[in-house]
């Protein structure tokens, strides 16, 4: 395990290691900086008394009986996640996780390996697109008695069902390179469409895009 936890020592991501009782037994400096001092001070430390991590619904992921760890250690895959941490007194952070089981041949025990990056800008990002988005659902709406001009439909009516897709994942907060994953096309390819889009709308900024989308009823549309 050695050798495999000195390269992590100089990774930009954060990296930590946790024995079967979830005891940490390394940090590298990364991890440090962006879980704080508790992670520097306290020793030893349990991971789930360090994280106190929650999903996006504040749901308590990080605690003693973590089915997590228990799932790798008994040779299941986890897929990666999100998760909202303690960093300091009253401070918080987003990550996102990836965690897989290491068995140390020499030691004949297994650790858990647990690598992430912060996310937090990103998380604010995403959840002021939502909150503007619902903004839009709520004050932006066309009364059923108006009808669009010619002019407003032909600019929509002219989107591919490739660029409905992506309208859609854009009113979601998806970000360039998530459609991209999502559609399976590259990212630049998803950037393309994002421009088509905003030029056949006639609007500047993606935000503007999906309110155009919300009056004229045009999400979920070309799934």
């Amino acid at each position: 395990m050695k050798s495999l936890v000195g390269a992590l020592e100089s990774a930009a991501d954060g990296a930590f290691v946790v024995d079967e009782q979830l005891e940490i037994v390394y940090a590298n400096r990364a991890a440090k900086r962006v879980l704080g001092t508790r992670l520097l001070e306290e020793t030893p430390i349990r991971c789930y008394e360090l994280l106190q991590g929650r999903d996006d619904h504040d749901r308590l992921i990080c605690r003693e009986n973590c089915e997590i760890a228990k799932k790798l250690l008994t040779g299941g895959r986890v897929s990666n996640f999100d998760l909202q941490v303690e960093t300091q007194p009253e401070e918080s952070r987003w990550i996102n996780m990836s965690v897989f089981r290491y068995a140390d041949p020499q030691a004949d025990k297994p650790y858990v390996f647990h690598l992430f990056r912060d996310i937090t800008q990103k998380k604010k990002e995403v959840r002021l697109v939502e909150k503007l988005v619902e903004v839009a659902r709520n004050y932006h709406r066309i009364p059923s008695e108006i009808v669009p001009s010619q002019e407003s439909s032909q600019r929509h009516e002219s989107l591919t069902r490739r660029e409905r897709q992506v309208l859609s994942l854009l009113a979601q907060g998806k970000s360039t390179s998530e459609i991209g994953q999502g559609l399976t096309i590259s990212v630049n390819t998803a950037r393309n469409h994002i421009q088509n889009i905003l030029e056949k709308l006639e609007v500047h900024t993606r935000l503007e895009a999906v309110i155009y989308a919300i009056d004229h009823n045009l999400l979920g549309q070309g799934q």
